[in-house]
């Protein structure tokens, strides 16, 4: 079988790269990619990764897998071309929240022959948003693999610090949130006062050391007044070319406000905190072992 991938964003290359990692049967899949989803193919993949730079006639491909994005649009014109040419195409949400919007290009919904979703909470969501749409779960490769590369490496990470020691995810929520409702503050709150907030609270709890992650799409720049502020109060600093896992390993506590790194966190065994501030939209990992601090 003749496999077309194509991704943008990270959490959706993540998943369809574990999953094109495990497959040893067939050519190998031909990889359209931009964005974040560049490096993390290339990181899982390597050498084995056949890598196009313009999309290519569909004829002769079985299937167009996708990754989903909330702005980027590769993976909704890749299924509308698919669509188009009659080839059979599907798209593996990662996460559990915002899938419509994911599927409209230029106006139109642009459905896929199949939606392929992690777990059965996606499942129920897709439904409710998606009505029409052939729904079929498929598990999360890379949620799996994130795990067990995490108990791997548990103990063998130099701690370097005695006490608690925290890792931070960032991740850019004004832009979900414009995505989602036209507004950068639609979701109530942004990354920026979410993590003054959380590290207030740190000064107070005196941790042994706190580990920032930024998200793919994001610079050190991005939060560096913010850090300057309170590199006098904190034990402070920013995590650089390790990988999730690595860094998991090194946490205690894993924090963040919605993102799916939380719950590698949690399906490794780490304590996991949401940091949403009070009047943020709530919470959408479905997770009851989450805590939630504000």
């Amino acid at each position: 079988m003749r496999f077309l991938i194509a991704c943008h964003d990270a959490g959706g290359a993540e998943i369809v790269s574990s999953w094109l990692r495990r497959r040893d049967d067939g050519p190998p899949a031909a990889c359209l990619l931009e964005g974040p989803a560049r490096a993390i193919f290339a990181r899982k993949l390597g050498r084995l990764l056949r890598r196009l730079e313009t999309p290519p006639s569909l004829e002769g491909f079985d299937l167009v897998l996708c990754g989903s994005s909330a702005q980027a649009t590769l993976e909704r014109r890749m299924v509308r071309a698919a669509r188009a040419a009659g080839v059979r195409s599907a798209v593996w949400l990662d996460h559990w929240v915002g899938y419509r919007p994911r599927f409209v290009l230029e106006g139109e919904l642009v459905l896929p022959h199949e939606v392929w979703v992690c777990d059965e909470h996606a499942r129920r969501l897709a439904v409710e948003e998606l009505p029409g749409a052939n729904i079929r779960l498929r598990g999360n490769p890379y949620l799996e693999d994130a795990a067990a590369e995490i108990r791997v490496l548990d103990g063998r990470v130099p701690a370097g610090e005695d006490g608690e020691r925290i890792l931070y995810l960032t991740q850019p929520t004004t832009v979900g949130a414009h995505a989602e409702t036209g507004h950068p503050l639609g979701w109530g709150y942004h990354e920026h006062e979410a993590l003054e907030r959380y590290l207030e609270h740190l000064a107070e709890a005196a941790p042994a050391a706190v580990r920032l992650r930024l998200h793919p799409s994001e610079t050190e720049q991005k939060y560096a007044s913010l850090l300057e502020a309170f590199a006098g109060r904190l034990p402070l600093h920013i995590s650089r070319g390790g990988s999730l896992a690595h860094d998991c390993a090194w946490a205690d506590t894993v924090a963040g406000c919605d993102t799916m790194a939380m719950v590698v966190a949690l399906a490794a065994g780490r304590r996991v905190v949401s940091v949403i501030p009070p009047g943020g939209k709530p919470l959408s990992l479905p997770f009851p072992e989450i805590e939630r601090l504000f």
